[in-house]
């Protein structure tokens, strides 16, 4: 009797947990560019990305892992400054990072809304969908 009630919650148990990692599976980048037409001549190729004509300077790279921020990526001059979270052991985040901890995100097929913002989609390129915030600034959302 011991053996099947144990047996049962082990079950129960991995079931449950199983659950939780399916939902909370999400895996998402972020990324925020800039187009200025003297960019180029500053960063390093690696650090664009094309669109309608014009190659827009990626200065932000928000990494999701599980809705959780588990990387942050910014520009410098010489590429791309990373610093990583490992939950629960190093979660330093600075202030402008709080807010962006847990993911929230959801999508249509006009919109995203990301972290309290909604976006429209103006292109969807394979996993990618992108939205263009105003003449010079875009968003990209990677899903894996």
């Amino acid at each position: 009797m011991k053996i099947k009630l144990l047996t049962a919650c082990l079950i129960i148990g991995v079931l449950g947990i199983t659950g939780i990692l399916a939902f909370t599976k999400t895996e998402l980048t972020a990324e925020k560019a800039t187009y200025h037409k003297n960019y180029e001549k500053i960063y390093p190729p690696g650090c664009f990305i094309n669109f309608e004509n014009k190659k827009y300077l990626i200065r932000e790279i928000y990494k999701y892992k599980h809705k959780l921020l588990s990387e942050y990526s910014f520009i410098a001059s010489e590429g791309f400054a990373t610093q990583k979270f490992v939950f629960p052991f190093e979660m330093n985040y600075n202030n402008e990072l709080r807010k962006n901890i847990i993911l929230r995100y959801s999508r249509n097929t006009a919109f995203v809304k990301f972290n309290s913002r909604q976006y429209q989609i103006n292109k969807k390129r394979t996993d990618t969908l992108i939205s263009k915030i105003s003449d010079n600034e875009l968003i990209l959302f990677i899903e894996k």
